[in-house]
């Protein structure tokens, strides 16, 4: 005997309500679908690049932004080749001199920057409407046919950087960065060993169409724009080079060395560096929360523990940029010209008392461990965690109000295979974080550690 369905044996007032409600349900489904599907187009070329279309008829710019996924580099030679690679990117081209390529920067505006990091490049140029088919063959042009005619004026550039060496805060984050990574410093990095042809079989073995994604973003003509790039983009048909799989860009080693660099003035620095989650993670959102608790904005722990409670430094807080592929990076900035223990303590009002000594380097960077430490023991509480969110939340919007921005994060989703679409879906993922994610995140990530200590070069 078969079974009547269960909502035709209700009363018929509640038959009718739950017919109602299944309608619009199914209805809200496919307007949030009809929604998602309107964001952007995604388009396949023929030779494997991806190409994501966003108009924006308000805006009063447009921005491309190209994102090439590359595996970490295993050896010094190829990491020097693919930063000489990535700065004469532009210098020259088959079909156009270094001055006509200067010239057609400046024609669309000249808003062109190229970003090397440990697991892609990014190009993002940014224009008027009218200079949009324009920039879309230079760009294309530059992908397909660069030939580096620059590569000798920007190897000595780049001796002249090693020759000066790593200081300040560029370069203590440098070195947390690299050696976090297991990647050489770029002092060490052999720049004079790489020849052209070095360059060019680097440059046509990694920036290659299906590890290339493409978006545009603000006021342009969808069809127009999609036809100039199949066509510009008809024979960038290279094939990507076999190479064993990608060892993790953050190894799990510990018991860094402790570096020091000098800098100027009489500010003391201390940095802790700690490996990141990949974009595709599921403990990415997490880790959103887990810097946010620690370390961004006046509530977060590093703050209200460091320098409201006790008086220590002036600058406190945690740094992340996962579009760079970068560490977590917790710092104190301290006077040095007043050394000993600390004592400062909160004052009656809610701001600190001026600490009458500030701490020695070294234990500005147990001050910072302790904190990382507690997170690791214990999960944060719950008004922390809403506080937090709501941060990550706000923070994630502002990373959106620049055509420029949206262009690129669009691009480096769908690049690091992801899918654009993670993009607007990160909100409601970090909304959903739990206490026990979070402290998941910091047991997986926090404990390992690099740092950097900034002295005054005295």
């Amino acid at each position: 005997m078969t079974s009547a369905p269960v909502c035709s044996r209700w009363p018929a007032p509640a038959r009718t309500l739950a017919l109602a409600a299944l309608v619009a349900s199914v209805a809200l489904v496919s307007a949030v679908r009809a929604a998602r599907a309107a964001e952007f187009q995604r388009i396949v070329l023929p030779t494997g690049a991806r190409l994501i279309l966003k108009p924006v008829d308000t805006a009063e710019l447009t921005a491309i932004s190209i994102c090439i996924r590359t595996e970490p580099d295993r050896t010094p030679l190829e990491d020097a080749a693919g930063e000489l690679v990535a700065r004469a990117l532009f210098s020259s081209s088959l079909n156009r001199s270094r001055d006509r390529l200067a010239a057609s920067i400046a024609e669309v505006g000249g808003s062109l920057e190229t970003v090397r990091c440990a697991d892609h490049v990014a190009i993002t140029c940014v224009m008027l409407p009218t200079q949009v088919r324009e920039a879309i063959y230079l760009l294309c042009e530059v992908l397909k046919n660069a030939d580096f005619g620059g590569l000798d004026r920007v190897r000595q550039e780049l001796i002249a950087e090693q020759r000066r060496g790593a200081s300040g805060i560029a370069g203590g984050l440098d070195l947390l960065r690299r050696e976090l990574q297991a990647r050489p410093d770029l002092q060490d990095l052999p720049y004079v060993r790489v020849t052209h042809a070095a360059a060019d079989a680097y440059f046509r073995s990694r920036y290659v169409p299906d590890r290339t994604a493409i978006a545009v973003v603000g006021q342009f003509n969808p069809e127009a724009v999609r036809t100039a790039f199949r066509d510009s983009l008809a024979d960038f048909d290279r094939p990507a080079a076999r190479q064993a799989r990608a060892a993790p860009l953050y190894g799990h080693a510990t018991n860094y060395p402790t570096r020091v660099l000098k800098q100027p003035g009489a500010d003391a620095e201390a940095f802790v560096g700690m490996p990141t989650p990949p974009l595709g993670d599921p403990d990415f959102p997490a880790f959103v929360i887990l810097k946010a608790i620690l370390g961004e904005g006046h509530s977060s722990r590093l703050v209200q523990r460091i320098r409201e409670a006790r008086g220590i430094g002036y600058n406190v807080g945690a740094a992340w940029q996962p579009t760079l592929s970068d560490p977590l990076v917790a710092f104190l900035q301290t006077d040095a010209r007043a050394d000993g223990a600390p004592s400062g303590e909160s004052t009656g009002t809610g701001s600190p008392a001026p600490p009458s000594r500030s701490p020695s380097p070294e234990a500005a960077l147990r001050l910072i461990s302790e904190q990382l430490d507690d997170l690791v023991a214990n999960a944060p509480s719950e008004p922390e965690l809403a506080r937090a969110r709501s941060v990550a939340v706000g923070r994630e919007r502002l990373r959106h109000e620049r055509v420029r921005d949206r262009a690129f994060l669009l691009s480096w989703y769908e690049a690091m295979g992801v899918g654009a679409e993670a993009d607007s879906a990160l909100p409601a993922r970090l909304a959903a974080v739990s206490r026990d994610d979070v402290q998941r995140a910091a047991q997986e990530y926090l404990t390992t550690r690099a740092s950097v200590l900034l002295v005054p070069d005295r």
